[in-house]
């Protein structure tokens, strides 16, 4: 990236090192570690104009803005989450709060993700997008829309039908999301994910056809910023190799989800989180030890878990607090740290409300999941809490020392 207002949308988007942590967030990186790991241009053309090729941790969180239907309240979001240490933030992108028939896709109003997406590169926030076509997230079906069902074809594979209909979605939001990818410098995207926790016909052709032209459709809309997929629990599934990257550009990366802190007891008691986990340098290593299963990508965290949903009569989210307060957040983020993960983004960072019928029916209306900003969009730790030892790991990542 080479133009003026690229650079400018660098300058802004970094601010960890000037801002206290209200709660770790951590880190997505664009950086010369992933140049030097994947010999991706596209990441060299991004870390050359970040801090003159130093390399630099994108502390992420999860916000989602079907669940905040206010345009004019994103923004707050975004600043709020800027103002508080994080330079990025994760977004899903919901299919069939878009989509309400088979090709009318609706990006207006509460629904303008061009608006949102305009939004984080103003404030100088990066994006982590996250389009599916399947999301999971608690929504309903998934996020795939309700007319999907009533079609023929087999969702999630490599039949042709569906392929079709995921297709027109992708293609329909993937046209957004590439006007906005700091690659191209008109905009503050910096990687795309593709399905989610796709846990099925992992040696098969029906899922290795079905991810491969998942990630060829992004290419061949114009996505240029890296590409990952969240493996659901640190299995090693669809790590690069595992499918053909077209165009084979290195350009591919491995992530993966967990929530270690447990939940609630059913009689209402919060209980004791279970141990910060080692998914690096010192856990098991192998297939199943987190950033281990791709010892030539970042580690990537994309869905590092500080809580858990909770359902119609449940404990409430109160007790999940306690359970896993700031000390526990602490511990488990720095041993994240010190096991050399370089892409973590919390789940979630603003819950807000399960709209329009939009998630799964064990799920209720409130969907903060421990979230730092809590429903009326307050901070839900006191932003004092300084966490030194993240911040000088930090530093010694940034200045090579790590």
């Amino acid at each position: 990236m080479s133009s003026r207002a690229g650079r400018a949308c660098l300058r802004q988007a970094s601010p960890w090192h000037r801002h206290a942590l209200g709660r770790i967030a951590a880190a997505t990186v664009v950086t010369v570690a992933v140049v030097a790991a994947t010999g991706s241009p596209a990441v060299a053309r991004a870390a050359a104009a970040s801090h003159d090729g130093q390399r630099t941790f994108i502390q992420s969180g999860e916000f989602d803005a079907f669940r905040l239907p206010s345009p004019s309240l994103w923004r707050d979001i975004l600043e709020k989450m800027k103002s508080n240490g994080y330079n990025a933030v994760t977004i899903y992108f919901d299919w069939g709060y878009h989509s309400p028939a088979p090709g009318v896709y609706d990006f207006t109003g509460v629904r303008n993700m061009d608006e949102l997406l305009t939004i984080a590169d103003q404030v100088g926030i990066y994006v982590i997008a996250r389009p599916g076509p399947y999301i999971n997230g608690e929504t309903d079906a998934g996020g795939f829309p309700d007319w999907l069902s009533e079609t023929p074809g087999v969702d999630r594979t490599n039949d042709p039908t569906y392929l079709g209909y995921s297709d027109q979605w992708q293609s329909s939001i993937d046209a957004i999301i590439a006007r906005h990818q700091l690659t191209n410098g008109t905009g503050s995207v910096i990687l795309y994910q593709i399905e989610n926790e796709y846990a099925s016909n992992l040696t098969s052709q029906t899922g290795i056809q079905y991810m491969a032209h998942l990630y060829a459709q992004a290419r061949a809309d114009g996505i240029t910023v890296p590409i990952f997929h969240n493996d659901k629990g640190r299995n090693g599934d669809w790590v690069p190799g595992s499918f053909p990257e077209n165009p084979n550009d290195g350009n591919y990366l491995y992530a993966f989800d967990g929530y270690p802190g447990g939940t609630c007891h059913t009689d209402g008691s919060p209980g004791t989180p279970s141990a910060p986990p080692d998914w690096g340098y010192y856990g098991v290593g192998g297939a199943k030890g987190g950033s281990t299963a791709s010892p030539n990508t970042p580690g990537f965290w994309a869905e590092s878990g500080t809580g858990w949903f909770d359902n119609w009569g449940g404990v409430g989210y109160s007790c999940l607090n306690t359970r896993m307060g700031p000390a526990y957040e602490r511990t488990e983020e720095l041993a994240a740290i010190a096991n050399g993960l370089k892409i973590i983004s919390p789940y979630m960072t603003f819950g807000g409300t399960n709209c329009l019928r939009r998630a799964q029916r064990f799920v209720h209306h409130r969907r903060d999941i421990h979230a730092a900003y809590q429903h009326p969009r307050r901070l839900l730790h006191d932003p004092g809490i300084r966490l030194a030892g993240a911040e000088r790991r930090r530093r010694q990542y940034h200045h090579g020392q790590l």
